[in-house]
C-alpha cells in the first residue's frame, strides 16, 4: 500500500555498484526473507526481469520474462501491507537520469531512498577484470590495466564499460538529482580482512533495520571471484570458443559449470592479480578525488569514505611491472576443468551449473533445462566417447 498508518511507505533501492558485495547482501536478504516479512519488510523476488524491463535491456535471457515486469514489481510493492520495501539489483546503477526518474515516479507516493555500495579501486579493478572472463570476454589483464585509467577524450570500449559500472560519483549524482542527496546513502565496503558480517551490519544500518534480527546465513551462493590463473584460463577458453556456441549453451557449460561449479570448488584458488605501482598510485589519486566529490554532494555515509582510498600497496612477485599469469598454474586449472567435464559426461549426466547466484536470487535465470543445441552437443560428445571406449576395448 502507498501509506501505512498515515505515513508513506519507504522503498529502499540498492542500486549497486557492481563488485561491491552485492551478491553477498542479496544472499543475506534472501536468507532473511521470511524474518523480514514478519517485521513488515518486503524483499521482492525476481527483480532481475523488472530491472531489465525498466532499463530496456532486451537480452536473450530476459527477452520474454522482462516485458511488463517493472509494472508487476510496482504492483507487488503497492500491495504490500508493511511499511518498508527493499529491492536490490546492481544494474539499477546503470540507469540514466530519465530512467531513474521514471522508476522513482512510478513508486510515488512512497518515499524512495537509494543505497549505493562502494569499494576501493585497488580491489575493484582486479575483480571487474575477472568478471569479464565469466562473461565471454577476452580482454587480457595488461589490456584491462591500460584501459581503465585512460583519458576519456578518446573512445575505449573497455574503459567506458568499466566506468559505466563503477563511477560511484556519477551514480550518486544521478539519483541525488531525482530524490535529493539526503535520500541517498553511500555505504563503504570495509577494508580487506574485515569480517564480511560488518558489511551486512552496515547495510542494515543504512535501511534502518536491526541487524541482530537478521543473522548472516552460514553459506551463500554469492558471486565469488576467480584467481588469476582461473580467470586467465577462462579468458583463453573464450578466445578459443569464439562465437561457436550459442549463448544459452555458453552460460550453462562455461559460466555455470566450469566457472560456477568446477572453478568455484577449487581450494585454494590462485591469488587475484595485483595492480602495478603506477596503476595503484593512479587509483589512490582517483579515489581521493571521488571521496572529495561524494563529500561535496552531501549524501549520507555509512562506514567511512576513507575506506574508498586504497591502502598501501604490497609489492608482489611482479614488482612494479604488470603481473603475468603463471603458465603452469593456468595449465593445471585447464586440466582440472577438462577432467571435470569428461567425468560428468562419463557419468551420463549433463554438466549444468548447480550453484548460480543469479538463479538463487530469482532474477529469471532459474530454468536450467538445457537448450536443444546444448543437449544435442552433449549427446554427440557422449556417443564419441562411447565409440572411442569401444575401440580401445576391442584392441585389448
Amino acid at each position: 500500500m502507498d501509506e501505512v498508518g498515515g505515513a508513506p511507505q519507504t522503498v529502499h533501492l540498492h542500486v549497486g555498484a557492481m563488485k561491491t558485495g552485492t551478491s553477498y547482501l542479496q544472499g543475506n536478504l534472501d536468507h532473511s526473507r521470511d524474518a523480514l516479512a514478519r517485521s513488515g519488510v518486503l524483499y521482492p523476488g525476481r527483480i532481475g526481469p523488472a530491472v531489465h524491463d525498466v532499463l530496456e535491456k532486451r537480452s536473450t535471457r530476459h527477452a520474454g520474462a522482462s516485458r511488463g515486469a517493472w509494472d508487476d514489481l510496482v504492483a507487488e510493492i503497492r500491495a504490500w501491507p508493511g511499511p518498508t520495501v527493499v529491492a536490490s539489483m546492481e544494474f539499477l546503477g546503470l540507469a540514466s537520469p530519465e530512467q531513474a526518474g521514471r522508476m522513482v515516479e512510478s513508486l510515488r507516493p512512497a518515499r524512495v531512498q537509494i543505497v549505493i555500495t562502494a569499494r576501493d579501486l585497488a580491489r575493484t579493478i582486479p575483480s571487474a577484470w575477472q568478471q569479464t572472463t565469466k562473461n565471454r570476454q577476452t580482454v587480457s589483464w595488461p589490456e584491462f590495466l591500460a584501459a581503465v585509467p585512460a583519458d576519456r577524450d578518446r573512445e575505449d570500449a573497455v574503459r567506458d564499460h568499466f566506468w559505466r559500472h563503477h563511477d560511484i560519483t556519477a551514480i550518486a549524482r544521478t539519483w541525488s538529482a531525482i530524490v535529493g542527496p539526503e535520500q541517498v546513502t553511500v555505504l563503504t565496503v570495509p577494508r580487506p580482512g574485515t569480517d564480511p558480517s560488518v558489511l551486512w551490519d552496515r547495510f542494515c544500518t543504512a535501511l534502518g533495520l536491526d541487524h541482530g534480527c537478521y543473522p548472516v546465513a552460514e553459506s551463500h551462493a554469492w558471486n565469488f571471484s576467480l584467481g588469476f590463473a582461473e580467470a586467465e584460463m577462462m579468458r583463453r577458453l573464450n578466445a578459443e570458443l569464439g562465437r561457436g556456441i550459442d549463448q544459452p549453451s555458453y552460460r550453462r557449460l562455461v559460466t555455470e559449470f566450469i566457472s560456477g561449479d568446477v572453478l568455484r570448488g577449487e581450494s585454494p584458488r590462485t591469488s587475484p592479480p595485483q595492480l602495478p605501482a603506477h596503476v595503484h598510485d593512479w587509483a589512490v589519486g582517483r579515489s581521493e578525488q571521488v571521496v572529495s566529490e561524494l563529500a561535496g554532494l552531501g549524501v549520507r555515509v555509512v562506514g567511512d569514505l576513507a575506506e574508498l582510498v586504497p591502502s598501501a600497496r604490497e609489492l608482489g612477485a611482479a614488482g612494479d611491472g604488470v603481473q603475468e599469469p603463471v603458465a603452469s598454474e593456468v595449465a593445471t586449472v585447464a586440466i582440472r576443468a577438462v577432467a571435470a567435464l569428461v567425468n560428468r559426461l562419463a557419468e551420463g549426466s549433463e554438466p549444468l551449473g548447480a550453484g548460480s547466484a543469479a538463479a538463487d536470487r530469482g532474477d529469471g535465470t532459474g530454468d536450467r533445462r538445457p537448450s536443444p543445441a546444448t543437449a544435442q552437443e552433449l549427446r554427440r560428445l557422449e556417443r564419441r566417447a562411447a565409440r572411442r571406449a569401444a575401440a580401445r576395448a576391442a584392441k585389448t
